[in-house]
């Protein structure tokens, strides 16, 4: 909802623990775990939160490395990170800034440094074949190396993927893949089912199999974020009211076609 505080318009949501925690451990939605791929201000931690939050950048590092070129500079890899959460979105080139992208990762780019740099240099990612400075980033390109990345992403973006390969996966793991999304759409705050690590391996071989396989994850990112987005589009408009909507909707055209 939309509120003014001191002068400003402020959004503001509420979401429960285990809601937050969905999100950020299976990207169900990737609304609250793509807000906080960015640099955030935290005001009060929680230890369950914070080990969700870990996993998520964790996660937003595989899917960015997966999706770039074996060599990319530091700032257009935080780019990659940025835009995962937006691909799909419905406000994208209407009522967003297409430049918001850039914009994020410029004004914020010690913020990206100081979150994504320890999670880069860690040994455990090193050990992948994954090196990076303040001059870029570099990722291993060997088959394996792409299936055990893969292999990594959050299940609910993976069990899309799986979802779009369809025939090419064995019956036993296009079941569980289904599993994961049926639970996902019913309940925001369930438990979802694991998705088991032969289920995972099996649908990250035959997606990096793929000669297009950047674009399969692009897809499957897209079919999760643009349900999300237009889910909060319409509470949005719900919970802020139509006036309140639509002037925030005015500022948001007034930035993107400047």
């Amino acid at each position: 909802t939309l509120v003014p505080v001191e002068g400003q318009m402020v959004k503001y949501g509420v979401v429960g623990m285990q809601a937050f925690q969905q999100d950020l451990s299976h990207w169900s939605h990737l609304y609250v775990s793509g807000r906080l791929q960015k640099p955030v201000a935290v005001l009060a931690s929680h230890p369950e939160a914070e080990a969700a939050v870990h996993l998520n950048l964790r996660s937003a590092v595989t899917a960015a490395l997966l999706m770039s070129p074996t060599t990319i500079s530091l700032k257009d890899f935080f780019k990659r990170i940025t835009s995962l959460s937006y691909m799909g979105d419905v406000r994208m080139g209407l009522a967003e800034d297409s430049k918001k992208v850039e914009r994020i990762v410029t004004g914020s780019y010690d913020g990206f440094k100081q979150l994504y740099m320890p999670l880069l240099q860690d040994p455990e990612v090193q050990d992948m074949g994954v090196a990076a400075d303040t001059e870029g980033v570099q990722r291993p390109d060997s088959l394996d190396s792409l299936i055990h990345l893969c292999s990594k992403l959050p299940s609910v973006l993976l069990s899309r993927i799986g979802q779009k390969l369809g025939a090419s996966l064995s019956e036993s793991t296009t079941a569980a893949a289904t599993a994961v999304l049926t639970a996902a759409a019913a309940s925001v705050s369930a438990a979802l089912p694991p998705l088991p690590n032969s289920v995972r391996l099996d649908i990250a071989a035959a997606a990096v199999r793929q000669p297009k396989y950047k674009k399969l994850i692009k897809s499957g990112l897209r079919a999760v974020v643009a349900n999300s987005s237009r889910r909060q589009a319409v509470a949005g408009l719900l919970y802020a009211g139509p006036v309140r909507s639509l002037k925030y909707v005015g500022r948001k055209l007034a930035k993107a076609w400047k």
